[in-house]
């Protein structure tokens, strides 16, 4: 789309007619003047008009073939166009056959696509260009790079076209590589490059053929170039001068004051009016000349100084030149391709008109001449008339009108018009070109434009061009709204301010990569990719993108298609996960389906039909009908019915039939048949499934039989049960009273362990009392912390009863609760604040009776005071961890964590003399563990014990005899 663009802008830009008459004298300015500059003078204003024209005609027709090259890459970018794009596309195998074309190509080479298919290309080519064709083909398939050839190529009827081929290889993935090829109908360039040659070939024979000598001196002051004239006149052999410097040709007398002319050239400060002096002849004498210079370095192509040079000796030989332009500027008039008119500013008539006119407007030069303007135009004649008067004095014109041919034929026509003198008459010269292809062209560019600027916004797949950078240079609304943004401009602010691969690619890494592989093929790549929407979401995305280079700058870019596939990944794996669950389903289920076409061959069937048919998988089957199966003699009962269902639309239903295995036993079915119809509700085949019912058949026959022996049973049995029931009914009575007698007994005992438990934590919350006021009358510091201690002690004994009568299991209490609410006690009795030592209790919810809960509190207990006491000092703030949990062998395993001072570095705890160390050591060892102790940043010890069953209530004779 931006190559289309530009292409339009320049061509729009270059069409301005003040801008292209100014570029056109600009470039004539930079070259080398093929005449005086006399004021006056008729002819030499008639060649300057020529070449301005003729630079005019370069820069339009440059202007026309940028547009169409833009035009071309235009319908490139965009193949859904494909049929009908400007340019015919071939697809060609390696042997030159064409495969694809579109109708442009067939319309091109004038010939019925259907007989263009399947023939080789190198019969459409000229035979003189048959040497060329096979060189350019085989270029093609030995690079990825395009290649560009220009041919003449035959039409169907025998004519010929020039054509230029841009032939690019594509790989295929599993297939045999293809060339494609671009067709383009270049006779219009080619007539206008044609144009452009014999017009350059006219100015240089022009400037070589001139009476003046025109020479190029470089910054040393030398020749470098000198016009043949210099030789004709002085009489020099061809290339004398080159190299020398002009002083050496000049009268000694006259050097000084052209070395002072000259240096005012060289420093462009000379007045541009011409300097007399005496130049050398080879002869010797000297012939009186005027010359001009003009600094022209920097120039492209002159780069120095320009010196005009006339002999202005005898006026005879001033009236031959001045016949002899005459007649140069008839021969320019005359034989010009260019539409030339003179017309009389004062009544609009045709003064004179050229070859080119008359054949343009097909009028004879004689039925011109009668004619005015306004018949050409067919405005109002009194209007031509005063615009024609007004102009006389306005100088040149540059205007676009509509002319009518001899025929009746409507014309866009562009016309550069100026006043001049002929035998110092006023009239205007004009030079007509006729741009109504270009108009048509313009148009069309535009309307394409248009075209594709609505595809591009209206397209329901997303749409972007960009930078291989990742910079975004335009998206259209689809892509913004893909990717969750409002608009296309909110999405380059944000995306070229980050990133896109950062922004939007789940797998950033992945751009690069791909990036990289689109680059080096030069062509499409398609990528499946996640990337993340403006709100975070992820989403599925099938990238197509192909490199692409910028016509104006030359950079390298990249454009493509994003099209959501969100929903279709999603069904895509829903149906994969239906037809897991029906082939499943299938294949579990003991009914055998199968399925059939209306030739009766199998399609498909379900494991356990295929093991019937003495095949392992169902993939064996198909293909094969029922005279290859093992009940082949069966095959035509099986196959009658099968037509019957597909001919007739109906369902059998429930049909018992017989079937020989492929081990030659006989089996009975049951089997029901539906006709097989497609999406358009067509029946296709036959659908059938059944019952292998041959152990039903025999079971059935073996239930009569028992059914006659069952029924006599049956009456001796009732006879007995009615017996039976009476003794029961009295038996359930006598068990329902033992059954009351034992739960009440059992209740009794339950309430009785409860009250002793809630005594055994009374008495111990008494001692845990005793000692607390015993303690107030001790002064000795050491027998305080000892009674502290042992209070501590008592009361995690007595929290184990109290937890194990309020537990809903009698006998069992949960480690975890217990433990915690024995920390939390333990922070109230030393009446250390949590927020000075932070408390972290991670237990498992582990079941534990009396005798394990009372070790592991005490335990729990001896190291919880421990920290608490000692390895906090002076009001430290730290952290203590307990984390529990029981392992797979059925160890409960501790590990108790503080980040307090630590202990010695030489301390041995297993031997300390304290008690509450020693009682973590001996209590582990009474629940047949383990404990150690390490230093990690303060002190952790990992304690593994082995769990006591907890209790459970004891069968008793009377629950025996319930049960």
């Amino acid at each position: 789309m931006s190559d289309l663009v530009s292409g339009t802008k320049k061509l729009k830009k270059k069409s301005g007619p003040d801008a292209l008459r100014k570029d056109a004298e600009k470039k004539l300015d930079e070259r080398p003047p093929v005449s005086p500059e006399i004021s006056g003078n008729v002819q030499e204003k008639l060649i300057h008009e020529l070449q301005v024209h003729q630079i005019e005609l370069e820069m339009q027709n440059e202007a026309l073939r940028e547009a169409r090259i833009a035009l071309e890459e235009s319908h490139d970018n965009y193949l859904d166009l494909y049929e009908f794009a400007p340019v015919g596309y071939l697809t060609l195998s390696k042997k030159a056959v064409i495969l694809e074309a579109n109708l442009t190509s067939a319309s091109l080479l004038g010939i019925d696509r259907r007989r263009f298919i399947k023939n080789r290309f190198r019969g459409f080519v000229a035979p003189e260009y048959l040497e060329q064709w096979d060189h350019h083909f085989i270029a093609a398939q030995h690079s990825p790079d395009k290649k560009t050839c220009d041919l003449e190529l035959l039409k169907g009827d025998g004519s010929r076209f020039n054509a230029r081929v841009v032939s690019t290889l594509i790989e295929r993935e599993k297939k045999e590589p293809v060339i494609r090829v671009a067709i383009s109908d270049i006779t219009d360039i080619r007539t206008a490059e044609k144009a452009l040659h014999t017009s350059r070939d006219r100015l240089t024979a022009l400037l070589h053929n001139t009476s003046d000598i025109i020479r190029i001196l470089d910054r040393e002051g030398r020749i470098v170039f000198d016009t043949a004239t210099s030789g004709e006149v002085l009489g020099y052999p061809p290339g004398f001068t080159i190299g020398k410097s002009p002083f050496e040709f000049i009268h000694p007398e006259d050097v000084p004051n052209i070395q002072r002319e000259m240096a005012r050239v060289f420093e462009k400060t000379n007045t541009g009016l011409p300097s007399e002096f005496r130049i050398r002849k080879a002869d010797g004498t000297y012939v009186w000349v005027e010359s001009v210079g003009k600094n022209l370095f920097g120039v492209s192509g002159i780069d120095g100084i320009v010196t005009t040079t006339r002999i202005i000796g005898e006026r005879k030989k001033a009236e031959e030149a001045l016949r002899e332009s005459e007649a140069r500027y008839s021969s320019l008039f005359d034989n010009s391709y260019s539409i030339s008119i003179l017309t009389n500013p004062d009544n609009g008539m045709i003064v004179d008109a050229n070859e080119a006119a008359a054949r343009y407007y097909g009028y004879s030069r004689e039925q011109l001449t009668t004619m005015g303007i306004f018949d050409l135009n067919r405005l109002d004649k009194k209007t031509v008339i005063q615009n024609l008067i007004r102009r006389k004095t306005e100088g040149a014109k540059h205007f676009f009108s509509t002319h009518y041919l001899a025929s009746g034929e409507q014309r866009s026509v562009e016309v550069y018009s100026g006043p001049i003198m002929v035998h110092e008459k006023p009239l205007f010269y004009s030079i007509i070109h006729d741009v109504t292809d270009k108009r048509k062209t313009e148009e069309a560019l535009k309307a394409s434009e248009e075209h594709f600027r609505g595809i591009f916004e209206n397209a329901p797949v997303g749409i972007f061009h960009s930078l291989p950078d990742g910079a975004i240079i335009d998206v259209n609304p689809a892509y913004a709204k893909i990717f969750g943004y409002d608009s296309p401009e909110e999405l380059i602010k944000i995306v070229n301010r980050h990133g896109v691969a950062e922004t939007s690619y789940v797998h950033p890494e992945l751009r690069a990569a791909y990036v990289r592989k689109v680059i080096e093929s030069g062509t499409w790549q398609i990528f499946e990719n996640q990337y993340y929407r403006k709100d975070g979401s992820i989403i599925y995305c099938l990238l197509s993108f192909r490199p692409l280079t910028n016509p104006v700058t030359g950079s390298q870019e990249l454009e493509g298609f994003v099209v959501d596939i969100s929903n279709l990944k999603k069904a895509e794996e829903d149906l994969q996960k239906s037809r897991q669950i029906l082939e499943g389903i299938l294949n579990t289920i003991p009914v055998r389906v199968f399925w059939k076409d209306k030739n009766l061959v199998y399609l498909g069937c379900n494991t356990p039909f295929a093991q019937d048919a003495g095949f392992e998988k169902p993939e064996d089957i198909i293909g094969k009908d029922d005279y290859r199966m093992g009940w082949r003699e069966q095959a035509e009962l099986y196959r009658a019915d099968d037509r019957l269902v597909i001919e007739s639309g109906r369902i059998k239903f429930l049909i018992e039939e017989p079937q020989t295995t492929p081990s030659g036993d006989q089996s009975h079915l049951l089997t029901s048949k539906v006709p097989l119809k497609d999406a358009k509700g067509e029946i296709i085949g036959v659908l059938g499934s059944y019952l292998d019912i041959t152990d039903r058949k025999l079971m059935e026959e073996e239930v009569r039989s028992l059914n006659r022996v069952l029924e006599q049973r049956v009456a001796e049995r009732t006879r007995e049960l009615t017996c039976s029931n009476e003794q029961l009914a009295e038996e359930i009575k006598a068990r329902t009273n033992a059954e009351e007698t034992v739960r009440h007994s059992l209740d009794e005992k339950d309430l009785l362990l409860r009250e002793i438990h809630h005594r055994v934590k009374n008495n111990l919350q008494i001692i845990a009392s005793l000692l607390n006021l015993q303690s107030r009358y001790i002064t000795d510091k050491k027998v305080l912390e000892t009674l502290r201690d042992s209070q501590s002690r008592v009361r995690a004994m007595a929290l184990v009863h109290e937890r194990i009568y309020q537990s809903p299991e009698i006998g069992t209490i949960n480690l975890a609760e217990y433990l915690r609410y024995l920390i939390n006690q333990l922070f109230r009795f030393y009446n250390i604040p949590q927020s000075q030592v932070e408390i972290s209790v991670d237990i498992d919810d582990i079941p534990a009776d009396i005798d394990t809960a009372i070790p592991l509190g005490l335990i729990i207990n001896e190291l919880v005071s421990n920290a608490l006491k000692h390895a906090f000092p002076e009001g430290r703030k730290g952290k203590i961890s307990i984390e529990g949990a029981k392992m797979e062998s059925g160890q409960l395993e501790f590990i108790f964590r503080d980040n307090g001072i630590g202990m010695p570095a030489d301390y041995d705890w297993k031997n300390s003399h304290t008690l509450g160390l020693r009682l973590v050591k001996s209590l582990s060892k009474q629940l047949m563990g383990t404990a150690d102790m390490v230093q990690d940043g303060g002190t952790v010890y990992t304690i593994s014990v082995k769990q006591k069953q907890p209790f459970r209530r004891q069968e008793t004779e009377e629950t025996r005899e319930l049960n």
